[in-house]
């Protein structure tokens, strides 16, 4: 997978740090990117160490998990949590902003979720996810599904606001947010920048280029941080990732 592109996400408006209500972009950006780039290429290394050892050929899209931090803050951490759940089972995903800085300064603890066995086609149906936060607040970008693509850019499903201990559907999901059908946004391919765009027009901005990695991230501890965002029914490529069993071969 390749994430060397990734600075695109949150060195613009795309990536909803200045365009979601309330919210100005922080600082350093650059350096936000380069730390989330080199944490997902240390994952994605991880995994595929281990996957070598058990798999057979899989192709159905399994998720791990990835953290760190940005200046001096702590770590994000990201696990299963049984504690809350969008749907009948128990489960749904914690990602845990530990700390953050300000606008100015741009610190803040990431956490995020790495999809693997991508399909290097997109999806025909937009990728949806839910999600919960433990404030309401401008979302600050977070928490965001990102698809990259071979021509260098890529695009972003993402909240424009939060409401405390409510979940929200970013699609089709139980407890849907209105604005979800334009909440993408694109950056790079053919259309230098577009904001608040249905799935389609984005991806049509990326017109036969492929996906080389695709994950969920939160790092908005320089706006809300400390804070905690939980993430469940994820839905890329027709695959559902709901419970830990989810990550079964099947």
């Amino acid at each position: 997978m390749r994430h060397g592109t990734i600075w695109f996400i949150v060195a613009s408006c795309a990536a909803a740090f200045a365009c979601s209500p309330g919210a100005t972009a922080p600082a350093p950006t650059s350096l936000l990117a380069e730390k989330e780039s080199v944490t997902l290429a240390a994952d994605d290394a991880l995994f595929a160490a281990t996957e070598t050892a058990t798999s057979h050929g899989r192709q159905t899209i399994s998720v791990s998990f990835f953290s760190g931090q940005v200046g001096p803050v702590a770590s994000g951490s990201a696990h299963w949590t049984n504690t809350t759940s969008n749907d009948p089972d128990a489960f749904s995903i914690l990602l845990d902003i530990a700390e953050g800085g300000t606008p100015a300064n741009g610190f803040t603890s990431f956490a995020g979720i790495n999809f693997h066995h991508v399909p290097p086609a997109p999806p025909a149906a937009a990728p949806s996810f839910d999600f919960k936060a433990d404030r309401t607040a401008a979302s600050g970008g977070s928490p965001r599904l990102v698809m990259l693509f071979s021509d260098g850019g890529n695009i972003n499903l993402r909240p424009l606001a939060w409401v405390q201990d409510t979940w929200i559907s970013e699609g089709p999901g139980p407890t849907p947010d209105p604005s979800a059908p334009t909440n993408w946004d694109s950056n790079g391919g053919a259309c230098a920048f577009v904001y608040e765009t249905t799935y389609q027009t984005a991806l049509a901005c990326h017109a036969g280029a492929t996906v080389t990695a695709a994950f969920i991230v939160s790092d908005s501890g320089w706006l809300n941080g400390p804070y905690r965002n939980w993430i469940d029914n994820i839905q890329y490529a027709g695959k559902v990732i709901s419970q830990p069993s989810d990550n079964g071969e099947h």
